[in-house]
């Protein structure tokens, strides 16, 4: 729909300066207000709106407690394991996996990469990690990132606001037996 609108005002357009050419100005300006008018009046709330930011000082600060022989494994909750191993591996430069509670825990596989010179690191959004149940972690660091600018989430309408969405990660080091 919106091709073809561009299309007849253009070909509007078009024939009014062939009549017209004296109106070929105007015509323009009014059409260019007409359309970008209600586009701007409905970004207009969102000026401000920034999706997860302060997110990447947060990977800046898993990045500096991994260290270069770090592991981490990140919780599912939030969809975080979806979301976060791919930054963590792309700017820490180490392996990071999104782990789920169905799969094994990971504390048999603490002391297999300690053997290897690394140590764990689990990054979860609740303070009692579920992935390693019966061994000993540190709480390192507790981090929130406030996320104040995020557009409202909305279903069966458009987003007309913006409100804070503040999400808190808490990361553990994985002891070794």
């Amino acid at each position: 729909m919106t091709i073809a609108a561009a299309a007849a005002a253009a070909w509007g357009v078009a024939l009014l300066a062939t009549r017209l050419p004296m109106l070929r100005a105007p015509a323009v300006i009014a059409l260019l207000v007409l359309t970008l008018g209600p586009a701007a009046n409905a970004g207009e709330p969102f000026v401000e709106a920034r999706m997860h930011s302060g997110t990447l000082d947060a990977v800046h600060r898993i990045c500096r407690i991994a260290g270069s022989d770090g592991v981490v494994a990140v919780e599912p909750d939030g969809l975080l394991a979806l979301t976060l191993p791919q930054a963590v591996r792309g700017f820490c430069g180490v392996p990071a996996m999104g782990v789920r509670r169905t799969t094994p825990p990971v504390g048999g596989d603490v002391q297999e990469w300690a053997d290897e010179g690394h140590t764990l690191y689990v990054v979860s959004r609740s303070e009692n990690p579920a992935v390693v149940p019966g061994v000993e972690t540190t709480l390192i660091e507790h981090l929130v990132i406030d996320d104040a600018h995020q557009p409202v989430r909305a279903i069966g309408r458009r987003p007309d606001t913006i409100v804070p969405r503040p999400v808190e990660i808490w990361i553990y080091r994985v002891e070794a037996a």
